[in-house]
């Protein structure tokens, strides 16, 4: 009995010796030869306690070659970018787009209200003051920065928020008050922050390429906006004379005359301009019972101090009118009408308006109220009053 144990254990030994033999055979085969490529050590996991549908990855993903991992990594961040970049062009580009967007937004606005625009032909403001900011500022990033984009738009939501209208909407003089007042070191520090978890961005120096805001000024606004701007004007008016004789007090009737002139726009601050101006102008009046019209031929000095909102500007100044020539028209011969001995050859007096920047072009309306009599008569004192409208060119 014993005799049979030990042969059955010896032919069970022997058998295992076999199988083991033929695997490690079949092993060598699909393992490549030392001697034609480099070794590489292969981690077997221990795969007993895994599934078997998840064995074959395991063991993918454990030999799979350091640099193969190197290239997966490098898949993910395709793309390094710079904060300091970022963070620069941003502060540069930020504030002058905003505020050019607004402008634009505003003339857009007034011209379709104004009777040389389209109906409806306004845009919706506060879909056009996003898309027209964040377009200008994504043309100045780098590619792959989209992502900081975000806090942008939410940044400028914001801005929209605090120039809302009461019934909804946006308040353009609103919009205007908060950009002034704007700071834009909370977006800053927004972006930075975001920066520092994102692996695909550096914090590297970088060189500014050109001066920014900082969100207490108005510096790159300052350098882009143009000092002296001349334009030319031109336009109808509406003229008579306030008289005062012995205590009886009128006016004559209004007679139609024209202005045509040239101006130069100093602007002083964003907010403040002067314009100072030479205009030849014609002003006058009708006399009713003689049927008779006279025309002051004047060239005319104005000053004005212009406040300009956005497009709408407030002008007022003195001016000085000096007179070339004086023609009366008039079908009788009667020694009561005035000719051009009786009238003094200079005035000077307030010139006060409105105005509408739209683009290029300028609409304004105006009054000039003289000071200075203009008669030579004795007991009789004559006065220029003056409403004209005038269209121009900016250049």
């Amino acid at each position: 009995m014993n005799k049979f144990r030990i042969m059955v254990k010896t032919m069970f030994l022997a058998s295992a010796f076999a199988v083991n033999a033929f695997a490690q055979d079949e092993l060598s085969e699909n393992v490549p030869s030392m001697h034609t490529e480099p070794a590489t050590s292969y981690i077997v996991a221990d795969t007993s306690a895994v599934p078997p549908d998840t064995t074959a990855l395991l063991v993918a993903q454990d030999s799979m070659p350091p640099a193969a991992t190197a290239l997966a990594a490098n898949q993910e961040c395709s793309y390094k970018l710079n904060i300091n970049e970022i963070v620069s062009k941003i502060q540069s580009s930020f504030l002058p787009q905003l505020k050019d967007c607004s402008v634009t937004l505003a003339k857009d606005m007034a011209l379709a209200m104004s009777p040389f625009g389209k109906k409806g032909a306004a845009p919706e403001p506060v879909s056009f003051m996003k898309e027209c900011t964040i377009g200008g500022i994504k043309k100045k990033l780098p590619d792959g920065a989209e992502e900081y984009l975000k806090p942008i738009e939410k940044f400028l939501q914001n801005v929209m928020n605090a120039a809302s209208a009461a019934g909804g909407g946006l308040d353009v003089k609103k919009l205007s008050s908060a950009i002034a007042g704007l700071n834009v070191n909370e977006l800053i520090n927004e972006l930075k922050t975001k920066a520092a978890n994102d692996e695909c961005v550096v914090n590297e120096p970088y060189e500014r390429e050109e001066k920014y805001d900082d969100g207490k000024g108005d510096s790159s606004g300052e350098e882009s906006r143009k000092v002296l701007s001349p334009g030319f004007r031109a336009g109808l008016n509406l003229s008579h004379l306030y008289a005062d004789y012995k205590g009886a007090k009128g006016s004559y009737n209004s007679t139609l005359g024209f202005q045509l002139g040239w101006v130069l726009d100093i602007a002083t601050n964003e907010w403040l301009h002067i314009q100072p101006g030479v205009m030849y102008i014609q002003k006058g009046m009708e006399e009713s019972r003689s049927n008779s019209t006279l025309t002051l031929h004047y060239i005319e000095i104005p000053v004005l101090l212009s406040l300009k909102l956005s497009v709408l500007r407030i002008n007022a100044g003195p001016y000085l009118d000096i007179c070339l020539s004086t023609d009366l028209d008039t079908s009788i011969e009667d020694p009561s009408i005035f000719g051009s001995a009786d009238f003094k050859s200079n005035d000077v007096g307030l010139s006060v308006g409105v105005g509408f920047d739209i683009g290029m072009f300028y609409i304004d309306m105006f009054y000039d109220y003289g000071f200075v009599s203009l008669s030579n008569r004795k007991d009789y004192e004559f006065y220029n009053r003056t409403l004209g409208f005038n269209l121009g060119v900016n250049l």
